[in-house]
């Protein structure tokens, strides 16, 4: 027999007939509700090419008028050759190459819904200034990448998740794999 302390610290026994509660996680009922919305995507083939002398980014962007919050669970990066630090930050501006031939997938079988998300890509010369929270360094050896997120982001609109290689002429490769949780969904904050 289990038992638990519930909010009003009064001690309740859990059984088959009176299993442990369940509750609201971000404001909606956890995956049963996103895949009854149909709000499960992916990503692949993000390619940043190799630019000589400059570093490659992919963002994964919430646009301002998306009325989503992104929560991201997997961002896989690879590259050709050679040992390559990534590193993952949340950005407040877009990158300026939009994607949108980029496959973007709802892994909700026989769904159309399509993604409010945009990806991006771009290549310059200066690692962005965004405070990292995510660094790993990856060898080609690792068969399709490695995902560089240790933990689920979670990206409000007018932001986005940015990838960039710190070696510079070196081609950026990703697949992302998020979620869309409408804004209205989540709790109130005060």
């Amino acid at each position: 027999m289990s038992a638990y302390l519930d909010e009003n610290g009064k001690l309740v026994t859990v059984s088959k007939a009176a299993p442990l509660p369940t509750s609201n996680i971000s404001g909606v009922s956890g995956l049963e509700n996103i895949i009854k919305d149909q709000n499960v995507f992916c990503a692949h083939g993000i390619n940043s090419p190799a630019n000589a002398g400059n570093l490659s980014k992919i963002q994964l962007w919430n646009p301002s008028d998306s009325g989503m919050m992104l929560v991201v669970y997997i961002a896989n990066v690879w590259h050709t050759s050679g040992t390559v630090i990534y590193k993952a930050s949340m950005t407040n501006t877009a990158l300026s190459n939009n994607l949108s031939g980029v496959t973007v997938q709802n892994f909700c079988a026989g769904s159309s819904k399509q993604s409010l998300a945009e990806i991006f890509t771009k290549n310059d010369d200066a690692i962005s200034s965004s405070l990292v929270f995510s660094q790993i360094s990856i060898a080609t050896t690792v068969s399709n990448g490695s995902n560089i997120l240790p933990l689920q982001v979670a990206i409000l609109p007018d932001h986005g998740l940015l990838i960039e290689s710190t070696t510079a002429n070196m081609a950026l490769n990703s697949f992302i794999i998020w979620t869309e949780i409408p804004l209205s969904e989540l709790p109130s904050v005060n």
